[in-house]
C-alpha cells in the first residue's frame, strides 16, 4: 500500500480532522534496574545511570551496558559534553567521564548525592541528603557548610549562579539561590511542599516541579506556582531544550510536555514512575522504573501535521487513545463564541457535558475523562457558527 494511500485512510478514519499524532516509542533496554537519570549530548549520543551502579550509553540507534564501577545507586548524571561528565549517588559516590572512559573520584561525604550540574568543565556543583551541597573548584570537590534543614533534590548551576530545591516529610525546604562567587544561599520567601527538579532555558526562564499539581515557573525575578487545570501526580524531572520546549516527567508514568505556553498531559504507554527527562534537539527522552526507556519524536507543530497550511476547522484531541486527560484543541474560527462540549457514547447517550465561554487566546483545554469505561467515544462541539465531532478511544 502507498504512502499516499495510508495517509488517505487515516484521515478517513479520523473523519478528517487531519491530525497525526507524534507517539512515544519503548526502546529495548539490556537492565531491569530502575533508571533514575538520564543526560544527552545529542541525539545520538547520551548516558543514563541508576540502581546498584547501572550505567548505560547510546550505540547507533540502541542502548548497551557500561561496566559498573559501584554497586551503589546513582541518582544524576550531567554530560558538560561528550568526553566529559559527572555522575553521583549513594553514600557520596561520584563518578567521573574522562574523554572515554568513567572512573571513582574521591568524595568529601558518605551522605546520598541526588542532583549535579554543571556551569561549565571547571565548575560545578552537587547536592544531596541532609543539606549537603558539594561545590567542584580547581579540580577538587569541597564540602560547603550551612544550616540548611531536609534533603536537597535538584541542583542547576547558571551564569549567575545556582538554583537549589528539595523537601523533607513535615519540613518546608524553599527554593534556595547560591552565589556564584561566595556560596552564600538566599532563600526564596514562600516555601514550597517539595522540589524535585529544577531547569532553566535562561536566565529570565526557568521551571521547578515537585509535590502533586505542583508546576513553578520562573520570569527572572520571581518563582510563582502555575495555574494548570488538571490534577497530575508528583513530577520528579523537568528538560527544557529552548524557552518554548521542554518536557516534565513523574509518578505513574505521568508526562508533560511544554509547547507554545501549554503544559499538555500526554500518554507515555507505561505506568512505572518515569525518573528522569531529556530534551536533544526534537527528540524526547524519559527514563524510570525497570529499566523503562521510552523516546518521542515530535512534528513540527508538536503533535499535529496538516494537510495544509490552512488554519485547521475542525476541533482536534489527544491522545487518542486516552486514559484520563483528553486535550482538547479548539479551532480559532470559534474562539471568541460559546461552545458546549458533549462527550457521546456508541449508543448516542450523552455522557458528559461542558461549557466553555469565549475561549479568547487559549484554544486548548484538558478533560477529565477517567471516569469513562474503555470503548469508542464522539466528542461533539457545538459552537453559534458551527458543529465539530471527532472520535476517540478510551483505554485504560
Amino acid at each position: 500500500m502507498s504512502k499516499i494511500i495510508k495517509i488517505y485512510l487515516f484521515f478517513t478514519i479520523s473523519l478528517n480532522i487531519g491530525i497525526v499524532q507524534a507517539q512515544w516509542l519503548v526502546e529495548k533496554c539490556p537492565t531491569e534496574n530502575d533508571l533514575n537519570a538520564i543526560s544527552l549530548v545529542d541525539s545520538h549520543t547520551g548516558w543514563i545511570v541508576g540502581d546498584k551502579g547501572t550505567i548505560l550509553y547510546k550505540s547507533g540507534n540502541d542502548w548497551k551496558e557500561y561496566q559498573k564501577l559501584t554497586g551503589k545507586d546513582l541518582n544524576s548524571v550531567f554530560m558538560i559534553n561528550s568526553k566529559d561528565g559527572w555522575a553521583v549517588g549513594d553514600e557520596g559516590t561520584i563518578i567521573r567521564y574522562n574523554a572515554n572512559y568513567w572512573e571513582l573520584v574521591t568524595s568529601p561525604t558518605k551522605h546520598n548525592l541526588l542532583s549535579v550540574s554543571f556551569r561549565d568543565s571547571e565548575n560545578g556543583i552537587c547536592v544531596g541528603d541532609l543539606g549537603t551541597i558539594l561545590i567542584f573548584k580547581d579540580g577538587i570537590w569541597n564540602l560547603v557548610e550551612n544550616e540548611v534543614r531536609g534533603n536537597l533534590y535538584s541542583v542547576y548551576y547558571e551564569r549567575n549562579g545556582a538554583w537549589i530545591g528539595g523537601g523533607l516529610e513535615c519540613v518546608n525546604v524553599p527554593l534556595i539561590k547560591m552565589g556564584i562567587n561566595d556560596n552564600n544561599l538566599t532563600y526564596v520567601s514562600n516555601p514550597y511542599p517539595s522540589v524535585n527538579s529544577i531547569c532553566l532555558s535562561n536566565e529570565n526562564n526557568g521551571w521547578a516541579v515537585g509535590s502533586p499539581n505542583t508546576v513553578l515557573h520562573f520570569d527572572g525575578a520571581n518563582w510563582e506556582k502555575e495555574n494548570i487545570s488538571y490534577d497530575f501526580p508528583s513530577l520528579i524531572s523537568v528538560s527544557f531544550s529552548l524557552e518554548n520546549s521542554g518536557i516534565s516527567v513523574g509518578y505513574a508514568g505521568t508526562i508533560l510536555v511544554y509547547n507554545n505556553g501549554t503544559w499538555i498531559k500526554e500518554y507515555s504507554l507505561t505506568n512505572q514512575n518515569l525518573k528522569g527527562s531529556a530534551i536533544s534537539g526534537n527528540t524526547y527522552y524519559a527514563v524510570g522504573q525497570g529499566g523503562t526507556i521510552i523516546t518521542k519524536k515530535p512534528t513540527e507543530t508538536d503533535n499535529y501535521t496538516y494537510l495544509s497550511e490552512k488554519e485547521p476547522e475542525q476541533i482536534r484531541v489527544f491522545p487518542n487513545p486516552c486514559s484520563d486527560i483528553l486535550n482538547i484543541i479548539f479551532p480559532k474560527i470559534i474562539a471568541n463564541e460559546d461552545i458546549l462540549v458533549s462527550i457521546v457514547d456508541k449508543s448516542g447517550q450523552i455522557i458528559k457535558q461542558k461549557q466553555y465561554n469565549s475561549l479568547g487566546g487559549n484554544l486548548s483545554y484538558p478533560m477529565v475523562i477517567s471516569e469513562l469505561k474503555n470503548g469508542l467515544y464522539f466528542l461533539k462541539a457545538v459552537a453559534d457558527s458551527k458543529t465539530s465531532t471527532v472520535k476517540f478511544v478510551v483505554k485504560h
